[in-house]
């Protein structure tokens, strides 16, 4: 369906029953269900006491029944094997935001270049060179100290012969 509607329904047996969900203030399941826009991931849906649906992945759902409270927002819910379709507990993890996003993204790309107070080589984080052209900033500089010289220069010329911005 167009917009990310519920596309395929797929008929999985639950692995646990309503007792176990009841604490929580569960009172009942629909799904697992699969979007069209990525038909391997499924989805559950859990009604809640005060009549509310709360959507969930169902690894997500699987991790929660099994350590029996809610799974923070902090935490994401990681499949070892890299498939979102294998919902099997062996296969999942939890891992922090942070850790969970740099495992997926590898490591960042390097940029060599020159100091431009030295001549020595540089070599930098791409995204860090990127940010310091578009602030608009010199570098990158091969060390403090280099970066430090450039700038007493630069005050110097900027603030008309003064060694010190506040003198």
């Amino acid at each position: 369906m167009p917009g990310g509607g519920i596309g395929i329904i797929l008929t999985v047996r639950l692995p646990y029953s309503m007792t176990s969900l009841r604490r929580l203030g569960v009172v009942g399941i629909k799904g697992p269900f699969s979007y069209e826009r990525d038909p391997r991931r499924k989805f559950v849906r859990l009604i809640m006491e005060d009549g509310r649906d709360r959507v969930m992945t169902y690894g997500r759902y699987l991790m929660t029944v099994e350590g029996g409270y809610w799974i923070p927002g902090h935490l994401d819910i990681h499949h070892v094997d890299g498939d979102p379709g294998n919902d099997n507990l062996g296969n999942l993890a939890l891992l922090g935001h942070a850790e969970h996003a740099r495992g997926h993204r590898g490591p960042a790309p390097l940029v060599s270049s020159v100091c431009p107070e030295c001549g020595a080589g540089v070599v930098r984080e791409e995204r860090v060179v990127r940010r310091m052209r578009k602030c608009g900033r010199t570098g990158p500089f091969c060390s403090r100290v280099c970066a430090g010289r450039h700038n007493q220069r630069h005050q110097v010329t900027f603030h008309g012969g003064r060694t010190k911005a506040y003198s």
